[in-house]
């Protein structure tokens, strides 16, 4: 097998390399040259874009030439001697006359050529063409006007039985001042008769880099026409050649690469080449060339993170579209459709019309280029055609640019910051049944910023998890000991990690043991925070109508078994006096499982035996109110305390225990018997703003909520609404 190495642009010497069957119009130009007769003076032009094959062209001419007895080609790299044309000059001189004689140097004529300091005129005539060359080209011109130089290169050229061939390549790499005085080099160089001259260039370039240098009324054009008497076309390469070749190095490439791509995203990506327009980025070799080396480069560390038919097609825009390719990357809210930008950006009503809008914008209304969006992201195609809508959690699975926790891989180097490498997801699923293991790994690469990306990449690889208990007790540790608040109405990362856990275990044969085993492995690391969310989450969606996924996570008689687990859970933190009596958190769920595995009596009863003054029992109360924030705000307040929160505080302990606690108190007996117009609020709008500093979660134990939580259960309960 042949290695795909990264091409170097270096044109083909040989017609062995000849991909794109050069080698016909090659044959073409040596029959012309031969019918020439010997003292006959041409100056070809080869026109053609850059990267199109003019210098292998010239390459094939050349060994072509060589093995012809009766031709003596000479090569002349324009740009290599950087347009210096006293080096040219010296160099075809050199090897006209010195070669041509046996290699016998004379030095009267090298000291003609490389001393040349004499001064002659800014201007030369070509054709009547007033040209400025400056003082170093006019010097040179002049030299090659000497009577000597000039009889020396008529005399060899004349006696020789060779037909003399001249190839000056790269002319179209130089600057615009350099290409004028090489072609006034040339122009003086044919007027010695039974030379040829071959110069392979970019006509449009050319042209329009000397009319800068040129007299206003001579147009580019029309000063080559006084150089070049046959002009030629390098005929274009055929769009389906290009393909073919291009297709076939990728094949090659993908091989070398151990690339792994379904039959079809294969298939998605062929037609988005050859049918929807992406083919006409490559127009030449060079283009080729291009593409191959940027994906030589970029695979190894993104063909396993990536879907790599989109790949692929990402780095050809990148490629030879940047503009478009950075509107793309700036579009993500537009072609995703389930990124959580699109609630900002567009309006509810009208999200439609306005995402076609800026569909518009983003392809100025080219139909290739929306062809080739659709392709890569299906939500295109829906919004344009109505088209069918891809699930988000296919386009994840598959690693698509469409995918909201895949797009910017593709458009940056892989970073864990937010995302997480396949590769170190197969790392770990290969030492899963190993704790200490999975624990490094995990430590390893996974951040606050990368949490939802791999939890999702781990739900897309259950099957390979092969100890499913034990990598869940990982990710209890990775949710750690606290409970965290959501933002807005999205999960916060202990129910993310709870879900996981749902998913990994669904299928497993011992469930009922898992969820016992997980509630105790996190009792033993006394994460007591936590317990009543296992809890909360494993009764919940142990229910069919709660369930997420249509089955129960515990069937009946299995719940039942968890139950009983559970309260013997709970009757041992409470035996360790660890059940929290205040929490910020809002973590209750345990009285109310406690009070429904168990019966009220068994929660009261630890409830008075904790609980001893009127703070204690305002703050009991107060981890019972909502929690709540604004716009999605982070910054959470407490709800206000009502009747319906009396009566469930009633279901676990009785009202009256907490009412004569805190009405036997000094500090808040004065509060018997207000009204209900002084009664404070933290949620009323006309109050909201003059309590929210005290309703701010994390204020419970101040002296300023206390009363006011003292002021609300006193009044309700007093005025008997409060009351069982």
């Amino acid at each position: 097998m042949n290695m795909y190495n990264y091409s170097s642009d270096k044109p083909i010497n040989d017609v062995k390399n000849d991909l794109f069957n050069r080698s016909k119009f090659v044959k073409n130009i040596i029959r012309a040259l031969k019918e020439l007769g010997k003292n006959d003076c041409y100056t070809i032009g080869l026109y053609a874009k850059w990267g199109s094959g003019k210098t292998s062209t010239a390459n094939l001419i050349q060994q072509e030439l060589n093995d012809a007895k009766d031709f003596f080609v000479i090569y002349v790299d324009a740009w290599e001697h950087d347009g210096r044309i006293m080096d040219m000059q010296y160099e075809i001189a050199s090897q006209i006359i010195y070669k041509e004689r046996g290699g016998k140097r004379r030095r009267s004529f090298t000291d003609v050529i490389k001393n040349i300091t004499k001064h002659t005129p800014d201007e030369l005539s070509i054709e009547g063409i007033a040209i400025p060359v400056g003082k170093i080209g006019g010097s040179i011109i002049s030299a090659f006007e000497n009577r000597k130089i000039k009889k020396a290169l008529e005399k060899t050229i004349q006696e020789s039985q060779r037909k003399f061939v001249i190839i000056i390549d790269n002319i179209d790499r130089l600057d615009s001042r350099s290409i004028l005085r090489v072609l006034l080099l040339i122009n003086q160089l044919a007027n010695y008769g039974g030379a040829t001259y071959f110069l392979p260039f970019d006509k449009e370039y050319v042209c329009k880099s000397i009319e800068n240098e040129l007299p206003d009324e001579i147009s580019g054009e029309e000063y080559l026409e006084k150089i070049v008497n046959l002009p030629l076309n390098l005929p274009p390469i055929p769009q389906s050649s290009i393909d073919k070749i291009f297709l076939k190095a990728l094949s090659s490439l993908f091989e070398d690469e151990k690339v792994e791509a379904k039959e079809a995203d294969i298939t998605r990506f062929r037609i988005t080449y050859l049918y929807y327009g992406m083919n006409s980025y490559l127009e030449t070799p060079r283009d080729i060339g291009r593409i191959l080396n940027s994906l030589k480069f970029i695979l190894p560390s993104k063909k396993n993170d990536t879907n790599v038919a989109d790949l692929v097609l990402i780095e050809m825009i990148r490629v030879f579209d940047a503009q478009f390719y950075a509107e793309i990357y700036n579009s993500k809210s537009l072609l995703i459709s389930d990124s959580p930008a699109l609630a900002r950006k567009y309006s509810t009503n009208n999200q439609d019309s306005e995402k076609k809008e800026d569909l518009k914008l983003l392809t100025r209304g080219d139909r290739q280029k929306e062809l080739i969006l659709a392709q890569l992201f299906p939500y295109v195609k829906t919004l344009l055609w109505n088209g069918e809508r891809m699930d988000s959690n296919g386009l994840r699975r598959d690693k698509r640019i469409a995918s909201e926790y895949y797009f910017d891989v593709y458009f940056s180097p892989l970073d864990d910051f937010t995302n997480v490498a396949d590769g170190k997801i197969a790392e770990l699923l290969k030492c899963s049944n190993a704790k200490k293991d999975i624990d490094k790994i995990i430590a390893e690469i996974v951040k606050p910023s990368n949490y939802d990306v791999f939890l999702k990449k781990i739900s897309d690889n259950i099957d390979l998890i092969q100890n499913k208990r034990v990598f869940c007790e990982s990710l209890l540790d990775m949710a750690g000991e606290t409970y965290e608040q959501h933002i807005a109405l999205t999960l916060n990362l202990s129910e993310k990690v709870l879900f996981a856990i749902d998913n990994i275990l669904k299928n497993s044969t011992t469930k009922l043991e898992d969820y016992k085993q997980l509630l105790q492995y996190n009792y033993n690391r006394q994460r007591f925070q936590t317990i009543p969310y296992l809890i909360h989450q494993t009764v919940l969606y142990s229910t069919q109508e709660r369930s997420r996924t249509g089955d129960p996570t515990l069937k009946e008689g299995d719940l039942d078994a968890y139950k009983e687990f559970a309260l013997e859970i709970i009757r041992d933190m409470a035996r360790k006096g660890v059940i929290p009596l205040s929490t910020m958190d809002g973590a209750t769920f345990i009285y109310h499982y406690w009070s429904e595995f168990a019966g009220r009596s068994e929660v009261s009863k630890y409830i008075r035996e904790h609980v001893k003054n009127a703070d204690e029992a305002i703050d009991f109360i107060s981890q019972f109110l909502g929690i709540w924030s604004e716009s999605g705000s982070s910054n959470y307040k407490r709800r206000d305390l009502d009747v319906a929160t009396i009566k469930q505080i009633n279901n676990y302990i009785e009202a009256t225990f907490l009412f004569d606690l805190i009405s036997n108190d000094e500090k808040y007996s004065f509060l018997i018997g207000i009204n209900d117009e002084s009664l404070p609020s933290f949620e009323e709008p006309l109050q909201r703003d003059r309590y929210a500093h005290i309703a701010k979660l994390g204020n419970e134990h101040t002296d300023e909520f206390r009363e006011i939580v003292a002021r609300r259960f006193l009044y309700y309960y007093s005025s008997n609404r409060g009351r069982p």
